[in-house]
């Protein structure tokens, strides 16, 4: 069986669920931010406490599942690949970068 390698990227927090504890990710491409996927693995309860606070007071708008956030919290991630569909898959959080 062979060694997983994996990549590191640094994503911005775009959003979180209203069902299950995950954060919306997003990475800069091309001078905006896109789409990068959903987290789950990593969201401790002092990471999760740590980034809330901020995040409740930047909300933008939400839908039935998610809300969405200013992105400004920015955060390390590890990561298996990149998903064809430009996605990451199985993102873990890793460190906060700027809060």
């Amino acid at each position: 069986m062979g060694m997983v390698v994996y990549q590191r990227e640094d994503c911005f927090i775009t959003g979180y669920s209203k069902k299950e504890v995950a954060w919306t990710l997003g990475v800069l491409r091309n001078g905006q931010i896109a789409p990068a996927g959903t987290l789950k693995y990593g969201l401790t309860d002092p990471v999760r406490k740590r980034a809330f606070p901020i995040i409740l007071k930047t909300k933008v708008s939400e839908n039935k599942n998610y809300v969405f956030v200013q992105p400004d919290i920015q955060i390390r991630v590890r990561f298996r690949h990149w998903t064809d569909e430009g996605y990451l898959r199985l993102p873990v959080f890793e460190e906060f970068i700027q809060i």
